[in-house]
């Protein structure tokens, strides 16, 4: 409906009143007095506008139309003083109410998140974070995603919720694996480490000219076995044995 055709609702003649939108709802919804009703009933076009907003308010999908109307009528319960605002006694506002609740309820669906199957982890916060060293007695720390260049040396410091073996695993671009943890000058010293928040690992590891993204994963193993992982392809988790956990950090490693 045009400008044009909801003034000739508001004055049927252009100069005296006639029954307003709010007044029509009234009657669509059962309410309003019997000389209104007549008023209405006598003019060909306000006839027309009320079957039309009686079938509509019938007619809305998944709407309990007597509900509503029921509202309609409480609304119209007050003083008659009291007008509803402009934007509300417009013929539109009832379907675009009705078509605003139908969105809201889609975005409502589209934003749950979906549920992921279960993993093996180990109680509490299991956390590897990569420093980059820019002194002898001085690292900065890198956010997962960074990028990298070679010859950057890397400390790592980890966050155990259990004391167990740990490995520091490296997946390169082209999937293969590599030990970055414990280092070569570590071999033989006690891998099991204590339950404990951001300890450092000792020493720090150079990284190659191979460019290209890279994953660092912090392998968690139970004092008893062995964090012997195997590569499962670039960008994946390693497969290790059962009862490890292991967390996730990405490098990206510049040419």
């Amino acid at each position: 409906m045009n400008l044009k055709d909801i003034e000739a609702l508001r004055s049927r003649d252009g100069d005296e009143p006639g029954p307003s939108s709010l007044d029509l709802d009234r009657l669509a919804a059962g309410g309003g007095d019997a000389g209104l009703r007549a008023e209405v009933e006598a003019d060909p076009a306000l006839r027309n506008e009320l079957a039309r907003r009686q079938q509509g308010l019938d007619g809305l999908p998944g709407v309990d139309a007597a509900a509503l109307k029921a509202r309609v009528l409480a609304a119209a319960a007050p003083p008659p003083a009291r007008r509803w605002p402009a934007w509300l006694r417009a013929p539109w506002a009832w379907s675009a109410i009705a078509v605003g609740a139908a969105a809201a309820a889609a975005v409502v669906i589209a934003v749950r998140p979906p549920v992921s199957a279960p993993t093996v982890r180990a109680k509490g916060a299991l956390k590897l974070m990569v420093f980059r060293q820019v002194g002898d007695d001085e690292a900065v720390e890198a956010i997962s995603g960074d990028a990298f260049h070679a010859g950057d040396r890397l400390k790592f410091k980890v966050s155990l919720p259990e004391a167990g073996r740990v490995r520091v695993a490296g997946v390169d671009a082209e999937g293969t694996l590599y030990t970055a943890w414990p280092l070569p000058e570590h071999a033989g010293a006690d891998e099991v480490l204590p339950a404990g928040d951001a300890v450092f690992l000792p020493g720090a590891v150079a990284l190659d000219d191979a460019p290209g993204p890279e994953q660092l994963f912090l392998v968690h193993c139970p004092p008893d076995v062995e964090p012997a992982c195997a590569s499962a392809g670039p960008g994946a988790p390693p497969r290790c044995p059962a009862g490890c956990a292991t967390t996730p950090f990405t490098l990206n490693k510049a040419p």
